[in-house]
C-alpha cells in the first residue's frame, strides 16, 4: 500500500488545480448524495448544532461542502508531497502567538479538523516553533508508513509511547525547548468527560487541562480557511485565559469548556469547511436515545 499511495501522489502531483477541485466537488456529491455515506452522522451533527435554524437543505448543502473539503484536504495532502504544504498558508496574523512564544515556554496549540489541518502542523512547524502532537496510526502498515513520511517531510514532529507516561514527559521537553505542543479537542476522547459542546454532552479531553496545569504554557486556537486548492489563510486565537485553583477537578471541567467556547466560535464561522463526518456526540445520543418499544 506504501508504494501505492507514492505512485497515486506522484500522479496527482502532475494534475492541474482546477481538475483536482472539480473531482473533489463531484466525488463529494456521491458520497454524500449518491452513496450517502455518514450522511445520517452529518445531518444528525448539524442538527445538534443549527437546530431549526438552518433549513434542511442548507444542512445538506453543508453536509456535501464539508465532504468536499475533506476530500480536497486528502488530495492536497498527496499533491504538495515535497514537504510545501507549509507555503501554501499565505496570509496570517501570527504576532499574538509569536509574542507568546517569545517568554521562552513553548506553547500549546489546539487544532480543530477545519479545512486543511495538516497544513496548518506544517506552517506552524515551519514559520513559528517546531509542533510536536500525539499521533494515532492510520490504517495499516504501508498506509501509516506513507503518512507518517509525509507528515516528517512537512514538519509535523509526533510523539511516541512506548511505555505509560512517555508522551507527557514528552511534552514537558518539548515546552522547555521553546517548541508547540498539538492537541486535536474536537473528537470524542476515550475516558474522556461528558462536557457541553454545542449544548449537548461529548466526551471531550479533560487531560489536556491536567497536564497544562503541571506545564503551563500560553494555549491558542487556531484553524485554517481555504480560499483555493492548496491556499490557506490561518486564524489564530488566544492565549486562552484558563484557570488554577485548589479544585482540579473543577478546574478541569472549567477549563476544557473555555477551549471548547472557542472552538464553537471557529466551527460556526466556516460550517462548510468543518469536518463534520466525525460522530461528535455518539455516546449522548445513545444516553438520550428512547428505548425501542421492543425492548419495554
Amino acid at each position: 500500500m506504501y508504494y501505492l499511495l507514492s505512485t497515486v501522489s506522484l500522479i496527482i502531483s502532475f494534475l492541474p488545480h482546477n481538475f483536482l477541485e472539480w473531482s473533489a466537488r463531484r466525488l463529494a456529491f456521491l458520497c454524500f448524495a449518491i452513496f450517502k455515506i455518514r450522511r445520517d452522522v452529518i445531518l444528525s451533527n448539524l442538527d445538534i448544532v443549527y437546530g431549526d435554524k438552518l433549513s434542511e437543505a442548507r444542512k445538506a448543502e453543508i453536509g456535501v461542502r464539508s465532504w468536499e473539503h475533506f476530500l480536497l484536504t486528502c488530495i492536497e495532502f498527496l499533491y504538495f508531497r515535497n514537504g510545501s504544504l507549509a507555503a501554501q498558508v499565505i496570509d496570517a496574523d501570527t504576532e499574538s502567538f509569536r509574542c507568546a512564544l517569545g517568554a521562552k515556554r513553548g506553547a500549546y496549540m489546539i487544532g480543530i479538523h477545519m479545512a486543511n489541518w495538516e497544513a496548518m502542523a506544517s506552517f506552524i512547524s515551519n514559520e513559528l516553533a517546531p509542533l510536536h502532537m500525539v499521533v494515532k496510526t492510520v490504517g495499516g502498515a504501508g498506509v501509516n508508513r506513507f503518512i507518517k513520511e509525509r507528515r516528517r517531510i512537512n514538519g509535523l514532529f509526533g510523539y511516541e509511547r512506548k511505555s505509560k507516561g512517555d508522551a507527557v514527559r514528552s511534552m514537558a521537553k518539548s515546552l522547555k525547548q521553546q517548541a508547540v505542543v498539538g492537541f486535536v479537542m474536537d473528537q470524542s476522547y476515550p475516558g474522556g468527560k461528558m462536557l457541553p459542546l454545542f449544548g449537548r454532552p461529548a466526551k471531550c479531553n479533560t487531560s489536556f487541562s491536567y497536564i497544562w496545569r503541571r506545564f503551563q504554557a500560553p494555549v491558542f486556537v487556531g484553524y485554517l480557511e481555504r480560499v483555493g486548492f492548496g491556499k490557506f489563510k490561518a486564524h489564530f486565537f488566544g492565549p486562552i485565559e484558563l484557570v488554577v485553583t485548589e479544585d482540579k477537578e473543577a478546574d478541569a471541567v472549567e477549563n476544557i469548556a473555555r477551549i471548547n467556547s472557542e472552538i464553537e466560535a471557529c466551527i460556526v464561522t466556516l460550517p462548510e469547511q468543518y469536518f463534520w463526518l466525525h460522530d461528535r456526540w455518539k455516546q449522548s445520543k445513545m444516553e438520550f436515545s428512547p428505548v425501542p418499544q421492543q425492548a419495554l
